[in-house]
């Protein structure tokens, strides 16, 4: 049921997260779909004093949060529509709360695998996510990485770009999922539906 599956995704997860930050020094979620709000699965704090107001269990928008969106741009239309239609709240003064300009962020997420998002939730803080897949090719969770803008610069965020991806890589590979073009012999290649 969807706690032994959220249990593993967390046990899965953790010591992978737990990499990631050991190897960046910054602060990096997983988180899945609740509801309308993304839910932080589980945190890992990196050494640096953050104070950022994100904990395990805490729940925030799927619209201004970067983990929000790749969750968001993943699910079907109906969901989506719906979602535009009542969850539109502004944060900052940075929140994309257009219907249009949202469903091009969207789409920009599902053709590039990862999503930035700057001061969208709270002023100062910049964030970058991944999507995790199980072994069907659906996306079941976000990695996501936050940190304070004045360090979250555009050549910082480049940086971190990679790490993201990669680590929600290896939690998608412990999910069951298996990479396209590596190694496993064509046919008994499991593939998202592309």
């Amino acid at each position: 049921g969807v706690m032994t599956y959220t249990l593993d995704l967390y046990n899965e997860s953790l010591p992978i997260v737990q990499n990631l930050v050991d190897k960046v020094n910054e602060t990096a979620h997983v988180c899945i779909l609740h509801g309308h709000e993304v839910l932080y699965l589980l945190k890992v704090e990196c050494m640096q004093p953050v104070r950022f107001l994100t904990y395990a269990g805490k729940r925030n928008p799927l619209h201004s949060t970067s983990s929000g969106k790749v969750l968001l741009a993943h699910q079907d239309q109906a969901f989506i529509d719906d979602y535009m239609k009542k969850h539109l709240k502004k944060y900052t003064e940075y929140t994309i709360t257009d219907p249009v300009q949202l469903s091009e962020v969207l789409s920009a997420v599902r053709k590039n695998g990862y999503v930035v998002t700057r001061e969208e939730m709270v002023e100062g803080v910049h964030s970058i996510a991944a999507p995790v897949y199980d072994y069907t090719g659906k996306v079941v969770a976000a990695v996501t990485v936050l940190g304070p803008k004045q360090r979250f610069n555009a050549s910082r965020i480049e940086y971190l770009i990679p790490h993201v991806i990669e680590t929600a890589w290896e939690i998608s590979e412990q999910m069951g999922y298996q990479r396209r073009n590596e190694g496993s012999a064509a046919g008994e290649q499991i593939c998202p539906p592309c």
